[in-house]
């Protein structure tokens, strides 16, 4: 709300300089919250005390909403894909993922996990069109019944934190939606994967 005594007089600004201008002077030059523009790579929340829009890295925003500082304006949901390999020294068990086609093949799995590369698995979903969020995996191997040699598999699920109108895209690529609660452990999806290595 515009009061003379704390704010200077609000100049017309061209449509064009809007978007550029930081969320809040967006918003005091009369931007509909749905309509504020963040630079490319930054999304928008809004503070949850005062509705006051702010424009931060993906992971940042979803670290600031489970902490209730914010909101997003986008609904957000959660995906997982689970890959299952062979339990033996050597497999290419990145083969399973989406993503196998941006994995260097010139680099020794045994120095390097590339299939659990942030950097790769955003790579892949920018590529598609895909806002990611967060990621998150965790790795389990599957035995047989006790008595019945059946061969050990590893079991990885991969969790995707994306905006809700990535949902078909993400179907396509053979993720599941899963409901989380607001206050829904995390960490049960296991350890984070660091989306700018």
């Amino acid at each position: 709300m515009y009061n003379p005594l704390t704010f200077p007089a609000l100049q017309a600004v061209p449509p064009d300089l809007l978007k550029t201008l930081p969320p809040l002077e967006q918003s005091e030059h009369g931007v509909m919250a749905k309509n504020i523009t963040c630079n490319k790579g930054l999304q928008l929340i809004f503070k949850a005390k005062d509705s006051s829009p702010a424009c931060v890295h993906p992971g940042t925003g979803q670290k600031l909403i489970e902490r209730g500082w914010g909101n997003m304006l986008t609904p957000t949901v959660w995906f997982r894909y689970t890959v299952l390999d062979p339990f033996e020294s050597g497999s290419n068990a990145h083969q399973g993922v989406p993503w196998s086609n941006y994995i260097p093949t010139n680099i020794s799995e045994t120095a390097y996990k590339p299939w659990f590369n942030g950097t790769t698995i955003r790579e892949y979903f920018t590529n598609h069109g895909v806002t990611v969020l967060e990621v998150r995996y965790s790795s389990y191997l599957l035995a047989g019944p006790e008595g019945v040699s059946t061969p050990t598999q590893l079991q990885t699920d991969f969790y995707v934190l994306t905006l809700q109108n990535d949902t078909s895209q993400m179907n396509q690529f053979g993720f599941k939606m899963i409901n989380v609660g607001p206050r829904q452990d995390l960490s049960l999806f296991g350890q984070i994967l660091p989306l700018n290595n």
